[in-house]
């Protein structure tokens, strides 16, 4: 692909729509028990029970080496259930086996229906944010607030935004079907980023996904957003240096636009979002540096409060009048990447992160370590890891080394 086929305006496949299904369907349901709106309380487990449900016959289909991965994985968590409730082992080992049983689906049906599969939910989930959030600007008065965890004004259940205010006041962040916006960037990216390596790519497309982070006005999907432009113009196209003037001017203005989110998240009247990121960095820091090697377990919040010097480091953070009026660890625990290393251990953590660079989501190096960037810097200020998609990102990279599958014969996207 040239610079030139970026002009042309992609033909539409009408008969290519989501008809879900089950590969679909299953990559739909993952996402959304890893990081959609709650709606109720309980989806979360009755998501991961329906998708055990409708994947149960991958079972079948099971390999001698897959075993031996679910016996290391079931004798990883039975030891990170030490000292904690047995609830948080079940929930765990059924994120683990949705993740597998959805990997050996597309393991028996091969690398063409995945790839079209993954595609087209990151597609659908892109153009239903769009939609709802251009709704939500043209018919305000249809749409209805909820507190499902968070604050949200939704059209059906179907088509949501959040209550905070974006780029401008009167207009919502969008975050389409997921709980929050930046998890929503992390998907619209990544739905840029395959087009990108699939040959997708368009400059329709780049106006869309434009489009679609600054509804989310996510300082971390501007950052993810302009290392894809990099990695288009400078890696997969290799254009010449006229090319880097012109990133550059997009560099400083995406500067700009993150340093002013920044200073609102730090100084401004969002600083209470910036000071709990911190916060559960220093509390990464403080549980880690206890147990570095071995890890807690899978922790909860009234684990961290028991078991870190959480009251000063709170008060390092938050006015004493904050923590009156909110208590401790309001918000929860946000930081994915440490949530990792505190249950698993650095050494065991670090694996699991690694594993993803050998997917077979993406093919060669570059794309893999690509990935990995998308997937960490998201992982910085939300709570995704420990889910099935967390799972899942590791486990093709763990299938696919244990499997050590020719390449005509797996998964691996070219």
């Amino acid at each position: 692909m040239n610079v030139a086929s970026l002009l042309k305006i992609p033909k539409i496949d009408l008969t290519r729509v989501p008809r879900f299904t089950l590969g679909e369907f299953s990559l739909l349901l993952m996402i959304l028990q890893s990081c959609g709106i709650r709606y109720f309380g309980g989806i979360g487990v009755f998501l991961l029970i329906v998708i055990f449900l409708l994947n149960y016959k991958s079972v079948f289909y099971l390999e001698k080496r897959d075993g031996y991965c679910i016996l290391l994985a079931l004798a990883l968590f039975f030891f990170c259930t030490i000292g904690h409730s047995v609830k948080s082992f079940i929930l765990q080992w059924l994120a683990f086996i949705d993740a597998m049983l959805i990997l050996i689906y597309y393991r028996n049906k091969g690398l063409e229906i995945f790839k079209d599969d993954f595609y087209c939910v990151l597609r659908f989930i892109s153009v239903n944010a769009f939609i709802g959030w251009v709704l939500s600007i043209i018919l305000p008065f249809v749409f209805l607030r909820f507190a499902w965890g968070y604050g949200y004004s939704s059209f059906l259940g179907i088509f949501n935004v959040t209550l905070s205010p974006g780029l401008l006041p009167s207009i919502y962040r969008n975050c389409g079907l997921l709980w929050e916006p930046g998890i929503l960037q992390f998907f619209v990216n990544l739905y840029m980023f395959i087009s990108i390596i699939n040959h997708k790519a368009s400059l329709f497309k780049f106006a869309f996904v434009v489009v679609l982070l600054l509804s989310c006005n996510s300082s971390t999907g501007y950052i993810i957003f302009a290392l894809l432009l990099f990695y288009y113009f400078f890696i997969y196209q290799k254009l010449s240096f006229k090319y880097l003037i012109l990133a550059s001017v997009f560099g400083v203005l995406v500067l700009g636009v993150i340093q002013k989110d920044l200073n609102e998240k730090f100084y401004g009247s969002k600083s209470t979002s910036g000071a709990a990121r911190a916060r559960d960095v220093a509390i990464g820091y403080d549980l880690i540096s206890d147990k570095p090697v071995l890890g807690h377990g899978f922790f909860d919040v009234d684990y961290i409060v028991a078991h870190s010097d959480i009251a000063r480091i709170e008060t390092e953070f938050f006015s004493e009048q904050y923590l009156e009026e909110n208590g401790l660890m309001s918000g929860g625990y946000t930081s994915g990447i440490f949530s990792v290393l505190i249950a698993f251990g650095l050494p065991i953590g670090a694996c699991l992160f690694l594993l993803i660079l050998g997917t077979f989501i993406v093919d060669g190096f570059i794309d893999r370590l690509v990935l990995l960037s998308l997937f960490l810097l998201t992982l910085v200020s939300e709570p995704i890891s420990l889910t099935p998609l967390f799972y899942f990102f590791v486990l093709s990279g763990i299938l696919k080394s244990v499997n050590d599958v020719p390449k005509e014969e797996s998964l691996i996207i070219n």
